[in-house]
């Protein structure tokens, strides 16, 4: 999902976004949908 808003989106039209292609989550930051870092693995050496 790639969002070009002219403008910034309302809560409402983030929640009514279409699910991303590539299974990334987004969150709504200052009214642009901003895709959310994956946590890094940390595994003991």
């Amino acid at each position: 999902m790639v969002v070009h808003a002219k403008g910034l989106l309302s809560l409402e039209e983030f929640l009514a976004l279409s699910p991303d292609e590539n299974d990334l989550t987004y969150e709504l930051v200052d009214g642009q949908a901003v895709p959310k870092m994956s946590p890094k693995k940390n595994t003991p050496s």
